[in-house]
């Protein structure tokens, strides 16, 4: 193979490498503040479970998400903690959750 064919070819493969290591990086840095974000929200809905119901609810609460970061989850249980009047109403709907 001629030198400047293999030096294009060398340019090709750098330029590919590159391209795929920003890619990757984009799209690794987008996952980070993604699951930054869902961290955020866990933290800030297991305080106002604290608030509202107490130690024990927050504590379902934790236990339920399990790692989990799905923004349907993180909505449904905003939605408990505005919507129940009661730490008992509270945890009978994060076991709802669990289960479905």
């Amino acid at each position: 193979m001629g030198r400047l064919l293999q030096a294009k070819m060398e340019e090709w493969l750098d330029g590919y490498r590159r391209e795929g290591f920003a890619e990757g990086y984009r799209e690794g840095l987008a996952e980070f503040r993604r699951e930054d974000i869902a961290a955020g929200q866990r933290e800030l809905l297991e305080g106002m479970a604290r608030t509202r119901f107490g130690a024990d609810a927050a504590r379902h609460l934790s236990a339920a998400f399990n790692g989990a970061t799905s923004e349907r989850l993180i909505a449904d249980v905003a939605d408990l903690v505005v919507s129940c009047g009661t730490e008992t109403e509270f945890v009978e709907g994060l076991d709802r959750l669990h289960r479905a």
